[in-house]
């Protein structure tokens, strides 16, 4: 059975202010009540769906400034709301800037696993995630992400990868062996929310293969002592693809992912969308989990306003490109972001988060490693690829 994913966010406040940030609420210092936790935590676990594994991910803003203590009562309630038959797994995205001894032994007590945003070395991170007043914050968040390693806390990184560090493989790789880094991810900057720049350079998309390419082959001559989401990811869908086995997109399913802010506003699918306006699809809000519960939302006009527009634009793409079978419908957010709607087809979120990865890695897998070059992806709009 699939792990249903449910994204909490406990608090839309950021305490650092990166530049490629997409959230339009950073600023807000609001913070979840423990009546909306037991109420959201009841939504998602009593509301009938057909999972036995759930993951608990607080993200957006910056989860850790709320306080440990905010957590620990979380967890209490969470244990008190489980189901017989349930299994649960709380994970954090965090900045890692206020990591210390009392996050990481809650952390480690409660089978916390953690994600740290960081984009690599100093000079790479402190060109982007930076405070208010614009001074880097790399010496606090890897002291955090130390912390975390030393402290024996699942851990894994996600960096974001812009142009400027889409020329730095070796260092990000040599980065990861000195700080004991074993899983990475790397998410390419995209046109999301209130950030508007994007990876539109025309030496863009040769740039991040470069950088894929040359990452896989250091990890190859490591005997793959780092896991990379990226390698994984495409390995499995490849995989998956000469089984006859479908992809599950959770983007696109409903329901799939349950997203609930700081004030129990329910939405799904893309996490990204909860939270920016839209007066036509009700802000992407379908009930909150105070006063609604999960089978009143699936019947809302909001609901199946934005679910029927997810469908056509997968409809779609299964008919017009040639990597649907590997991705399943593209993300909704950046349809949306890029293009305005949900209906349209390949974004360039699709080319550098499903097209470039796959070319590599097939290519690996044919035995060609070394040469960028021999990277092709399908015509942008419709066509063939052989």
């Amino acid at each position: 059975m699939r792990r249903h994913l449910t994204v909490l966010q406990p608090t839309p406040f950021c305490n650092i202010n990166c530049s490629y940030c997409h959230l339009p609420l950073r600023n807000t210092r609001g913070r979840m009540s423990f009546g909306i936790l037991r109420s959201a935590f009841r939504f998602v676990l009593r509301g009938g769906l057909n999972f036995t594994e759930y993951a608990m991910l607080w993200h957006a803003g910056e989860p850790t400034t709320v306080g440990v203590d905010f957590y620990k009562t979380a967890t209490s309630i969470l244990e008190e709301e489980v189901q017989p038959g349930q299994r649960v797994v709380q994970s954090i995205q965090t900045n890692a800037t206020l990591i210390s001894d009392q996050w990481v032994d809650f952390f480690r007590s409660a089978n916390i696993e953690v994600g740290v945003s960081i984009d690599g070395p100093k000079f790479l991170t402190d060109l982007h995630r930076v405070r208010r007043n614009n001074v880097g914050t790399y010496d606090e968040s890897v002291a955090g992400l130390r912390m975390l390693l030393a402290g024996g806390v699942p851990t894994s990184v996600i960096a974001v990868l812009t142009l400027d560090s889409m020329n730095h493989p070796d260092e990000i790789y040599d980065w990861c062996l000195e700080e004991g880094i074993t899983s990475i991810a790397f998410n390419p900057e995209e046109t999301e929310g209130v950030n508007k720049t994007s990876l539109h350079a025309p030496e863009a998309e040769s740039r991040y293969a470069g950088f894929l390419f040359r990452f896989l082959d250091r990890s190859r001559a490591d005997s793959f002592r780092i896991k990379v989401r990226e390698f994984v990811g495409c390995r499995s869908r490849i995989l998956g693809y000469a089984s006859d086995r479908s992809i599950f997109n959770h983007q696109v399913e409903p329901w799939a992912i349950i997203n609930i802010d700081y004030r129990g506003n329910v939405s799904s699918f893309s996490p990204e969308l909860l939270g920016h306006k839209d007066k036509h699809f009700s802000d992407f809000i379908f009930g909150n989990v105070g006063d609604t519960d999960l089978e009143t939302c699936r019947k809302s006009e909001s609901f199946e306003k934005l679910a029927t527009a997810i469908a056509r634009g997968v409809s779609e793409c299964s008919n017009s490109c040639q990597y649907f079978q590997f991705c399943g419908g593209g993300a909704p957010s950046n349809k949306y972001f890029e293009g305005g709607g949900f209906e349209i087809t390949e974004t360039v979120g699709c080319r550098f988060g499903q097209q470039i990865p796959l070319e590599v890695m097939l290519q690996f897998l044919q035995g060609h490693i070394s040469e960028p070059a021999l990277v092709t992806l399908a015509p942008r709009v419709g066509g063939t690829r052989i």
